[in-house]
């Protein structure tokens, strides 16, 4: 393996790609058109990143996210050691993630896909950023975070899905609360009774002695 190298077939695509074994794989294809001759020209620029085993997309996407955080601090390390040059280090692995899909090998090289996104990866987490935990997390705590990080990069990859499902669900919404508002019932007012007339002594007949209670 030619681990890290810029590789370029021509006249190829990368589903034919001859590749090493059991390798994670960047590629991105291109077709050119020559204006005089109308010959079209197939050409395959592609990167073999590290040897995997597995073949889930969530190892995949932590193996090569390991070498993505390991170019951010090369890159700034470089910046920084020669900052009276004013270098501008061009990221390696970047070149490939306006790709939406993540290749594998398996035993006998052949290229297949191991983890396709509905958007490039250049917009999901798989592009690097300095206010990452993956970047600013103590070292002690950088596996646990890159596990985390790749499963956002999952999630990130169905990004369409969940737009629509979530304008699904602010679509049904309105409906659903308006069939489980209570109907709003008429209160009659309760009939005033006649107040009490409180007991009230008579006067006593002419002659006739009232007795006491």
């Amino acid at each position: 393996m030619k681990q890290l190298a810029i590789n370029v077939q021509k006249n190829t695509t990368i589903e034919n790609l001859a590749c090493s074994p059991n390798a994670i794989v960047l590629a991105k294809q291109t077709t050119t058109t020559n204006a005089k001759t109308g010959e079209t020209t197939t050409s395959v620029r592609f990167l073999e990143v590290c040897n995997v085993e597995k073949t889930d997309s969530l190892t995949i996407l932590q193996s090569l996210l390991r070498y993505c955080v390991a170019e951010f601090f090369v890159c700034n390390d470089l910046e920084r050691d020669f900052a009276d040059t004013n270098i501008k280090q061009r990221k390696l692995f970047n070149q490939f993630l306006n790709t939406t899909t993540i290749y594998r090998t398996d035993s006998a090289g052949r290229v297949s896909n191991a983890l396709v996104s509905e958007v490039p990866f250049s917009q999901t987490a798989l592009k690097v950023q300095p206010y990452h935990a993956i970047v600013t997390c103590e070292k002690k705590n950088q596996k646990a975070t890159i596990y985390q990080h790749a499963k956002a990069i999952l999630a990130q990859c169905k990004y369409l899905r969940l737009i629509v499902e979530k304008a699904a669900q602010i679509e049904s919404e309105p409906a659903q609360l308006k069939s489980d508002t209570p109907t709003a019932k008429s209160k009659t007012a309760p009939a005033k009774s006649a107040p009490a007339t409180a007991p009230t002594d008579t006067a006593p007949a002419v002659g006739e002695v009232k007795k006491a209670a």
